[in-house]
């Protein structure tokens, strides 16, 4: 895991990785915010990169949310792995992160 700096008044851009499987999106939208302030990040300067708009959702496969995510993933600043790697794409992630040396932190 690589250190990175946080840019005063910058929006950073933050891949959160997390199991999303059954949440409402509405849900998932609350829980990326909340995993910001919980590590001291201003939601009003992160953007979330890996967030797919709610009616996109509706239309794509779970495969094919993941393939955005991976995209999206190229755009972050850093990555925030929230939770233990038992879900698939959370595991695959964190891998990702690791192989190709993408700044993350792990949050619980």
């Amino acid at each position: 895991m690589d250190e990175f700096i946080l840019i005063p008044n910058k929006v950073t851009k933050v891949f959160i990785s997390m199991p999303m499987n059954g949440l409402s999106y509405k849900r998932i939208v609350n829980k990326c915010n909340d995993i910001l302030i919980a590590n001291d990040l201003t939601p009003k300067y992160c953007e979330v990169v890996n967030l797919l708009p709610e009616h996109k959702v509706k239309q794509l496969s779970p495969l094919e949310c993941f393939i955005y995510s991976i995209e999206k993933l190229t755009e972050a600043d850093f990555v925030i792995i929230y939770g233990d790697n038992s879900a698939r794409g959370v595991s695959l992630e964190q891998q990702i992160c690791d192989k190709y040396q993408i700044p993350y932190i792990r949050a619980f």
